[in-house]
């Protein structure tokens, strides 16, 4: 099963990719061999990763999160090279999400998913950017499938920010007052950290 999952990342992330360029020919997306390669690395890790720890998924919880996983890698590659990410990439992904809630619903998790909507959109996206916040709020859709509410969504939030204070500390990329020298892309670390909370 890990195989197929992997597949479907792979495949998915490749699909995605090729139609960023496809539709913007102008996009300054680079996608060489070590795109390729890192591309192939995320999907066999994503696909032990889902097949392995979120067995209790089920099948078709398990493709959705390769799904998610798919979003987050091509979010993270154009992050990384552009600092740009696609909306419609967030917006696919979170049908999916929103059809796994469905399937069951619970109203704490719908009133927290509002909640963390409303303070995303209010407060969080005018500190880092649309597409943290559209990453963070597909990741709360999905975080939500088995009832997790506001605290995880925060929490997960928490661990993508120290997940980047350690990292660019350790490269000497934050001054005195804490702030970042220079601005560096946040999909990754969202990716990284959303595993433990589903």
């Amino acid at each position: 099963m890990a195989g197929l999952f992997g597949m479907e990342i792979a495949l998915l992330t490749c699909l995605y990719l090729f139609l960023i360029v496809k539709c913007n020919p102008e996009y300054q997306l680079s996608l060489d061999g070590r795109t390729w390669v890192f591309i192939g690395i995320c999907s066999i890790i994503g696909g032990l990763g889902i097949a392995c720890f979120l067995d209790r998924w089920g099948l078709g919880g398990q493709f959705s999160c390769g799904a998610l996983a798919a979003y987050l890698l091509t979010a993270s590659i154009t992050d990384l090279q552009t600092c740009e990410v696609y909306d419609f990439l967030p917006a696919l992904t979170a049908i999916i999400g929103i059809g796994l809630f469905w399937l069951s619903p619970k109203e704490e998790s719908m009133l927290s998913l509002l909640l963390y909507l409303g303070i995303q959109i209010l407060l969080f996206m005018r500190m880092y950017g649309k597409a943290d916040g559209y990453a963070f709020l597909v990741c709360a859709l999905f975080e939500s499938r088995f009832g997790h509410g506001l605290l995880t969504y925060l929490l997960h939030m928490g661990a993508a920010f120290l997940l980047l204070g350690i990292v660019q500390a350790v490269k000497g990329n934050i001054n005195k007052n804490g702030n970042l020298r220079k601005p560096v892309p946040f999909v990754p670390y969202i990716a990284v950290t959303v595993w433990w909370f589903l």
